[in-house]
C-alpha cells in the first residue's frame, strides 16, 4: 500500500487555487502584489519556516519502519527540501502537491486495518505535515488573487449565508408551536425583503438591525425565552448578519500582500506553538491575527478560514456509534397476549393470539441529520374458533409483519415520519364440527365446512392483514411519537441547559449518519481558544461506538474549572472539581478518600499559575498532564512557579482499567531537594488509580452496559472504543 498510493483526485476548491496560483501568480497578480525580485519575496519566502519544523524531522519518519522505510525516508527527503522555499511561486505549489500526495497515502493507511501497528505514527505525522501542507497552499493562493474580483466573490458568498440562514430560521421556527411568532423579534420579514430588493444599502441595514435584535437576548430577564432565543438558528443569523455587514463596511486595503505576509508568518508560528503545547496565549494569539488578516485579505481570509478549520477549528468531539450499538440503545422486545373477538365473514369468532415484536435499528444516510428507521418486527399466533348457524370452523393463524418508521434528528429538532407496514398472513383450518358431527353424516358435513373454509381462506388471510395493520400502525405511530416529542425539549433541559451553566455547552454541533453508523460531532471553544482538527475516522473499529476526544476540548474544559491563580489544597481542589462536575454531569461526584498520605505533601498547597495551570498534551509519546504552579509550605519558603510534566499511562484489564501517573519531569533549574518536594507533592495528588471498564449509557427507555475496550492516543487526540 504505502509506497505507490497515487493522490486523489483534487477537490475544485483546491484546483481553483491551484490554477490561481499558476495563472495570475504569473502574470496580472505579479503586478498587484509584488514582483519577483529580491527585494520582494516570492510566494511563501520568509513565511514559513526555512528549517524543519520540530515533529518532522528524519527520526520522526524514521518510525515508519519495515515495508514502509524506503516511503519514509524518501519523504523526510521531500519534507527536508520543501522548507527551502526556494523557487517560483509555481515551483513551490508543485512542492507543495507532491507533499500533499504523501499527506494522501499516511491518511489512506490510517484506514487500513493492516497498519494498525503505525497509526501512531502516521497520525502524528500526517496532522502536522497537512497543516502546514494545507496552510501553504492556503497563503500561496491569497497572495495570487485578483483583490477587486475576491472581495466581490467574497460579499455574494456572504449574502447567500446570510439567505441561508434566514431561510434555515424561518424553517425551524416553523417545527416549533407558536414559534413563527418570533420572526418579528429577529427582523426577519424586513430582512427578508432586504434580501430579495437586491440594494445592498438596505440590506446592511437590515443586517444590523437583525443582529442587534437577536444579541439584544442577553438582556432579556424570561429565562425561557433567553434559552429560546440561543437557539442555533438564532446564533447562526446573528453571525452571518454581522459577518456581512461589517465585511461590506470595510475599506478594501492598499497593499495588502505585503501587510499579509508578516501576519502569515505570525499565525503559522503561533499555530505551531499551539500544536505543540496547548498554551492559551497562542491559541489566543492565532485568532487575534487570523482577525487581522480577515480584514486585510480580499476574500475575507476565506481560503485561509478553510485550512484553518480542518486542523484548528474543527469539532473536539466525535461520536461514532454502530448501528448495531444504537440497536442495543433502542432495542425492544415484547410479548403480549390477548383474547380475539371479532366477526369475520358471517362468522363469531373467538379464541386467544399472542403477539411477539422486535424493535431494531437501521441507520440511513443523512450529510445534515441523524437519520434512522425504528424497524418494528412481529409474529401474530392465534388459535381461535369461528363459529355460524351451520358449523364452527377452528383455525391456526401465524401472521408476520414488518413496519418501518422514519426518524431524523439534527440536533435541535426530533422529525417523525408516519409508519409503513407489510404483513404476511397465514391461516390453517385445524378441525370443524357441524350439528351433523358425531353422526352417520358428522364427518363428511365436517369435511365440507373445511373445503368451503378453505376456498374462504384467501378472503380471511387479506382480513387478518388489515386486522394486523389496523391493530400496529396506530399504536407503533402513537408510541413513536410520544416518545420522540418531547426528546428535544428533554435534551434541552437535562442536557444543554446544564453544560451551559458551567460554561461546557458545544458552540458549534453536527449530527450525521451513513448507512452503517451515527456520528455525532460538537466543538467547545470560545473566543481566544481554538479547538480540534479533522481525525481521519478510518481508523474507527468497526461495532461499537467510538469517542474521540481532542485535547483541545479537555484543556478548554478546565479553564472554565477556575483554577488559574487559586491557592488551594488537595482538599479544596478535590471539593473545587467535585462541585464543578457535579454541576455538568447533573449528579453527585465524589472523589474517594486517599489514605496514607504523606504528611508534609499533604500540607503543601497548590499555587496555580494565572495562565493555563493545567495542560493536557496528547503527543507522539502518549497523554501528558502538564502543571504550572508554585507551591506554598507550612512554615517552609514557598517554592516558585514551575512546570512540572506527568505521562499519564492505561492499562486495561478484564474488569478494571488502571491510570498510572509515571514520573513527573520537573523543567527549570530547581534543585534537587526542590525537586524531591515537587515530585513528592504531585505524586502524592496522582496515585494509581483504578476505574471499572463498565459504562452504562442511557438510551430512550433503558440503561445499556457497555465496556471500554481500547485507549489510544494520537496527535491530539484520545480514542476510546466501547462495546
Amino acid at each position: 500500500m504505502g509506497m505507490n498510493q497515487s493522490k486523489p483526485s483534487a477537490s475544485w476548491g483546491r484546483l481553483h487555487r491551484r490554477l490561481t496560483v499558476l495563472g495570475l501568480f504569473s502574470g496580472f497578480a505579479a503586478g498587484v502584489w509584488a514582483a519577483d525580485t529580491p527585494e520582494n519575496p516570492v510566494g511563501l519566502q520568509g513565511i514559513m519556516p526555512a528549517e524543519v519544523p520540530a515533529g518532522l524531522q528524519p527520526e520522526e519518519f524514521a518510525a515508519l519502519d519495515g515495508n514502509w522505510a524506503d516511503w519514509s525516508g524518501k519523504t523526510s527527503e521531500a519534507v527536508t527540501g520543501l522548507f527551502k522555499w526556494t523557487g517560483s511561486a509555481a515551483e513551490q505549489q508543485a512542492a507543495l502537491d507532491a507533499i500533499q500526495a504523501r499527506v494522501a497515502t499516511m491518511e489512506k493507511a490510517l484506514g487500513d486495518a493492516r497498519y494498525r501497528s503505525l497509526h501512531a505514527p502516521l497520525a502524528n505525522l500526517s496532522a502536522r505535515l497537512g497543516m502546514y501542507a494545507d496552510l501553504g497552499e492556503a497563503m500561496l493562493a491569497t497572495l495570487a488573487l485578483d483583490p477587486q474580483a475576491a472581495r466581490n466573490k467574497h460579499l455574494d458568498q456572504l449574502k447567500a449565508s446570510l439567505s441561508a440562514a434566514a431561510n434555515r430560521l424561518e424553517g425551524d421556527l416553523a417545527t416549533v408551536s407558536g414559534g413563527s411568532a418570533w420572526a418579528p423579534f429577529a427582523k426577519l420579514p424586513e430582512l427578508k425583503a432586504a434580501l430579495a430588493s437586491g440594494n445592498s444599502e438596505s440590506l446592511v441595514a437590515a443586517a444590523k438591525a437583525t443582529h442587534d435584535k437577536i444579541a439584544s437576548r442577553d438582556k432579556l430577564t424570561d429565562e425561557s425565552q433567553k434559552a429560546f432565543l440561543n437557539r442555533d438558528a438564532f446564533t447562526a443569523l446573528a453571525k452571518a448578519a454581522e459577518a456581512y455587514a461589517t465585511a461590506v463596511a470595510a475599506p478594501a486595503p492598499e497593499n495588502a500582500g505585503a501587510q499579509l505576509r508578516p501576519l502569515f508568518g505570525e499565525l503559522l508560528s503561533a499555530a505551531t506553538q499551539w500544536q505543540a503545547t496547548g498554551e492559551s496565549a497562542a491559541a489566543a494569539k492565532v485568532r487575534d491575527v487570523f482577525r487581522q488578516i480577515r480584514a486585510l485579505s480580499p476574500d475575507g481570509g476565506d481560503l485561509l478560514a478553510a485550512a484553518l478549520q480542518k486542523h484548528v477549528f474543527n469539532f473536539n468531539l466525535r461520536i461514532v456509534a454502530s448501528e448495531e450499538f444504537l440497536s442495543r440503545l433502542l432495542s425492544e422486545a415484547r410479548t403480549e397476549s390477548s383474547q380475539v373477538r371479532d366477526y369475520v365473514l358471517g362468522a363469531s369468532v373467538g379464541g386467544n393470539q399472542t403477539t411477539t415484536t422486535t424493535l431494531g435499528v437501521d441507520v440511513k444516510p443523512d450529510n445534515s441529520a441523524l437519520r434512522f428507521n425504528l424497524v418494528l418486527n412481529g409474529v401474530v399466533r392465534s388459535n381461535t374458533a369461528g363459529a355460524t348457524s351451520q358449523a364452527t370452523i377452528y383455525t391456526s393463524g401465524y401472521h408476520t409483519f414488518n413496519s418501518v418508521k422514519g426518524i431524523r434528528f439534527n440536533g435541535e429538532t426530533f422529525e417523525t415520519f408516519p409508519a409503513t407496514i407489510s404483513v404476511a398472513a397465514s391461516n390453517t383450518t385445524t378441525g370443524a364440527t357441524t350439528s351433523y358431527s358425531g353422526g352417520l353424516f358428522g364427518g363428511m358435513a365436517e369435511r365440507i365446512a373445511m373445503r368451503e373454509a378453505a376456498a374462504r381462506r384467501p378472503q380471511s388471510e387479506a382480513i387478518a392483514r388489515q386486522r394486523v395493520s389496523d391493530r400496529v400502525l396506530p399504536r407503533f405511530n402513537s408510541e413513536v411519537d410520544s416518545s420522540f416529542a418531547n426528546a428535544a425539549t428533554k435534551l434541552e433541559n437535562e442536557l444543554w441547559v446544564r453544560l451551559r451553566g458551567v460554561g461546557l455547552e458545544p458552540d458549534a454541533k453536527q449530527f450525521q449518519s451513513t448507512e452503517t453508523e451515527g456520528i455525532i460531532s460538537t466543538r467547545l471553544m470560545a473566543d481566544g481558544e481554538l479547538g480540534g482538527n479533522s481525525p481521519n475516522l478510518g481508523m474507527v473499529p468497526a461495532g461499537g461506538a467510538t469517542g474521540l476526544i481532542h485535547e483541545s476540548l479537555i484543556n478548554n474544559s478546565v479553564d472554565r474549572i477556575g483554577l488559574a491563580g487559586q491557592t488551594l489544597s488537595d482538599e479544596q481542589l478535590a471539593a473545587k472539581l467535585e462541585d464543578f462536575f457535579t454541576k455538568a454531569f447533573g449528579r453527585e461526584v465524589k472523589f474517594p478518600k486517599r489514605e496514607n498520605v504523606d504528611e508534609e505533601a499533604a500540607s503543601t498547597s497548590f499555587v496555580f499559575a494565572e495562565k493555563d495551570p493545567i495542560r493536557v498534551n496528547m503527543t507522539p509519546s502518549g497523554l501528558q498532564l502538564v502543571f504550572r504552579t508554585g507551591f506554598q509550605r507550612e512554615g517552609r519558603d514557598p517554592i516558585p512557579e514551575t512546570e512540572i510534566t506527568v505521562p499519564l499511562t492505561f492499562e486495561i484489564g478484564e474488569s478494571d482499567i488502571v491510570i498510572r501517573a509515571d514520573q513527573p519531569q520537573v523543567a527549570g533549574s530547581a534543585s534537587i531537594a526542590t525537586r524531591g518536594v515537587i515530585r513528592k507533592k504531585i505524586q502524592s495528588s496522582l496515585p494509581d488509580r483504578t476505574v471499572t471498564r463498565k459504562i452504562m449509557i442511557k438510551g430512550e427507555q433503558k440503561e445499556v452496559p457497555a465496556y471500554i475496550t481500547r485507549i489510544q492516543i494520537l496527535e491530539g487526540w484520545a480514542v476510546v472504543t466501547v462495546r
